[in-house]
């Protein structure tokens, strides 16, 4: 009986442990299952906040509202708000929450001083809270936080690498501080902010190089197409069209044109004119600008640009034209002098049909295509002034090598400087610029490239017709030197061609100039590779009473018999535009047979159309030494 009374309180004992464990494992249950369900709220938001992140690379709008909202519902409270450091204030980009009125007091935005929790947040870089706003000293507590009814407010700064980016607040309508995971859960969200800021400040400096990119690449196309038209023709009418029409073009303005100075009358003629009505035009050509009238008459008293920002302020501006330059629809213009060594040429005018200035950019743009505009009037005068000098061929020959001497080193210096450029930017350019630019740079670098070609050429012939050409004759192997000439043609040559080196034995050493020698026979296979398409390309030698013969035979397209001297005049080839299908500068024959003249020796050819050519240079085997 004695143990059954004693098992009766053990049992009662055990059970009431047994429940107290129970409701122990259930609370600690319960506060686990309230914790993972935290957790998991929280990784949805923060999932929430990345998918928007990813989604608005370039606006940072979305991804602030969604963080803001995300904040306010986790962390549990009234109101949240994201302020921008800019200078030495905060502005506010989002928020929600609040009373329009407060909305309101909030886009004024904030000092950095001490007075706001936010403020100090940016200032202590850290978080702050305050337990209640309303009796804590030292802060600014205005009619509308007591509306808004601020108590309990924390403020996380948004970091990156220690600078204060901007703020992301939160606070409730009763005294309740936030917790410690809860302070961190909002550093996390500032933490997503400053990501999203940083995708949106980097894809914009992308965006805005690409744009640079693409500026550059389009100056250095038109630029090329400037330098192209200065170098291939002396009418100026011509080449001063192509200037004003891509001058528009690049600085995309609504009407352009360009002067030429004449210092005796003093007055400004129009020579060129691009996108502007014809009855302007015809003002303008039936009256020259006088010294100091309009924005084109000043530049003959001041050397700098001139900016008009309104035609229509009759003390900014006064012009015989005015009238129909308003009527015109013309509210303001930009000239830029043309100047070569420090002289006066003309002027290169833009407009633009809303009033304003014009950015150092632009100025600095039209100042390029002012460059090439002097150097082409320049060039014309030159032109002009030896033409006028000389009526007989020989001093008219002589004249024409100096300026196209003059011309081509006036040239060398802009181009190489186009080519370098292209280059630095062909190398940048794969990963920001599409296909279609890239290979717009590609045929800005080839044109560069087959300019300057040209411009080498020019100067070779230019120092043979001054009588300039230096020959250095030396010791030369004949027979090896020809195998380096074909080997270094060979990379030219297509699949559909076959060139063959038939030199034999017993060629003789010679004493002749290498580099000339060289050349000449670089040009005749140069000029076999152009024109035969597909065929047989062969290089002979042979020795013949103290001469040698070196022949370059192919079965090209031929040339015709009234074209077989003309060919090796100065840009002269079989075909007509042939230079352009096959490339090439219609000089390379021309400097061939002058230099093998310079040598005691000459250039000779056999052809017939469909047939194919054999070209033969004849040089002594000695250079003849000069008469005493």
């Amino acid at each position: 009986m004695k143990a059954d009374r004693d098992s009766g309180p053990r049992a009662q004992a055990r059970q009431a442990a047994l429940l107290a464990e129970n409701a122990r494992l259930l609370e600690a249950l319960d506060r686990r299952s309230r914790s993972l369900a935290t957790a998991l709220e929280q990784q949805a938001a923060t999932s929430e906040i990345l998918r928007v992140v990813s989604h608005s690379p370039t606006d940072l709008q979305p991804v602030l509202d969604t963080i803001i909202a995300n904040a306010t519902r986790l962390c549990q409270a009234n109101l949240a708000f994201v302020m921008l450091r800019t200078g030495g204030r905060l502005s506010l980009v989002a928020r929600t929450g609040c009373t329009p009125e407060f909305a309101d007091y909030l886009e004024r935005g904030f000092e950095l001083n001490r007075e706001t929790t936010t403020a100090r947040a940016a200032l202590d870089r850290r978080p702050v809270q305050i337990a209640d706003f309303l009796t804590e000293p030292g802060v600014r507590v205005t009619e509308s936080h007591h509306r808004e009814q601020v108590h309990t407010v924390l403020a996380v700064p948004l970091l990156r690498d220690r600078s204060v980016l901007g703020v992301l607040t939160i606070w409730r309508h009763e005294v309740q501080p936030f917790s410690d995971n809860q302070i961190a859960l909002l550093q996390t969200f500032a933490d997503q902010a400053v990501i999203a800021i940083e995708n949106v400040r980097m894809f914009n400096e992308i965006e805005a190089r690409t744009t640079q990119l693409a500026r550059s690449v389009a100056t250095l196309k038109a630029l090329s197409e400037v330098s192209d038209a200065v170098s291939s023709t002396l009418d100026l009418d011509t080449v001063l069209n192509t200037i004003v029409s891509r001058a528009n073009q690049i600085t995309g303005m609504e009407g352009g044109a360009i002067y030429e100075y004449e210092e005796v009358r003093q007055e400004f003629r129009l020579r060129a004119t691009d996108r502007i009505p014809d009855e302007l035009v015809e003002a303008l050509r039936s009256a020259p600008m006088p010294k100091g009238e309009g924005a084109i008459g000043r530049l003959a008293t001041s050397s700098e640009p001139i900016t008009i920002c309104d035609v229509a302020d009759g003390d900014a501006y006064h012009s015989r034209v005015r009238e129909i330059l308003m009527a015109c629809g013309y509210r303001s213009l930009l000239a830029v002098p043309l100047q070569r060594n420090g002289r006066l040429l003309g002027g290169l005018v833009v407009s633009r049909k809303q009033a304003g200035g014009f950015d150092a950019r632009m100025i600095d743009l039209l100042r390029s295509f002012a460059t090439q505009s002097a150097l082409a009037i320049q060039n014309a005068r030159l032109y002009r002034e030896l033409e006028a000098k000389t009526r007989q061929l020989e001093v008219a020959s002589r004249h024409k090598s100096a300026f196209l001497t003059s011309m081509s080193h006036e040239l060398r210096t802009p181009l190489n400087a186009i080519i370098g450029f292209t280059r630095i930017v062909m190398r940048h350019s794969h990963d920001r610029l599409d296909a279609k630019q890239n290979e717009n740079l590609g045929k800005i670098l080839a044109s560069g490239q087959h300019l300057l070609s040209l411009i080498d050429a020019i100067l070779d012939l230019a120092k043979i017709e001054a009588g300039r050409i230096e020959i250095v004759p030396g010791e030369v192997d004949l027979a090896p030197m020809l195998e380096r000439c074909v080997r270094s043609i060979e990379p030219l040559v297509g699949e559909t061609v076959l060139l063959n080196a038939a030199l034999g034995q017993g060629l003789p050493r010679m004493l002749v100039d290498e580099g000339k020698l060289r050349q000449i026979v670089v040009n005749l296979l140069g000029n076999a590779v152009k024109f035969t398409p597909h065929g047989r390309i062969e290089l002979s030698a042979r020795e013949a009473g103290g001469r040698v013969q070196v022949t370059v035979v192919d079965t090209g397209i031929g040339i015709a018999a009234d074209k077989l001297e003309r060919i090796f005049g100065e840009f002269e080839q079989a075909e007509p535009g042939s230079a352009h299908a096959r490339g090439g500068t219609g000089l390379g024959l021309a400097i061939a047979r002058r230099l093998a003249r310079s040598m005691g020796g000459d250039v000779r050819v056999e052809s017939a159309p469909g047939v194919g050519s054999a070209f033969t240079l004849d040089l002594p085997v000695r250079y003849p030494a000069p008469a005493a």
